[in-house]
């Protein structure tokens, strides 16, 4: 007696449902890729290329060069503003106290004033620090 035929199994189901979780693990791991590499650039420091600025008011004259510190996913937008940050910086400057600049904390304010008026004019809190690596001051009103 020949055996009975059994019906051919469809698998497009089984199919279907090992290529939806295999898209899910997929999306998963390219989500925690993303997370971890984004995580990575705001804990990593930047620095934008130094700004010099040279102005001077009724009472002096200044020479000086900035470096912004931003974290590496505030960078793009650091070099994009540079040119802004730069006129910032400048105004700034021109307006400051600097005979307060010359006491014992006094470029430590300075540098907190800059980092303060750069990110409220700019409305963002992407500037974290500003660095004076070359300060130089001369008295106009002589």
């Amino acid at each position: 007696m020949p055996m009975p035929r059994t019906a051919p199994r469809d698998n497009s189901l089984l199919i279907t449902v090992g290529a939806g979780a295999a898209a899910l693990v997929v999306g998963f791991a390219a989500a925690w890729l993303y997370q971890r590499h984004m995580v990575k650039l705001r804990s990593e420091p930047f620095f934008s290329k130094p700004v010099p600025v040279v102005t001077a008011n009724s009472a002096h004259s200044v020479a000086a060069t900035f470096a912004i510190r931003a974290t590496g996913a505030e960078a793009g937008w650091v070099k994009k503003n540079q040119s802004a940050l730069e006129q910032i910086l400048k105004r700034t400057l021109t307006e400051a106290d600097l005979d307060a600049a010359k006491g014992p904390q006094g470029l430590r304010a300075l540098q907190g004033k800059l980092r303060d008026t750069l990110n409220q004019a700019m409305g963002t809190d992407n500037v974290k620090e500003v660095l004076i690596t070359d300060f130089l001051v001369g008295d106009t009103s002589d």
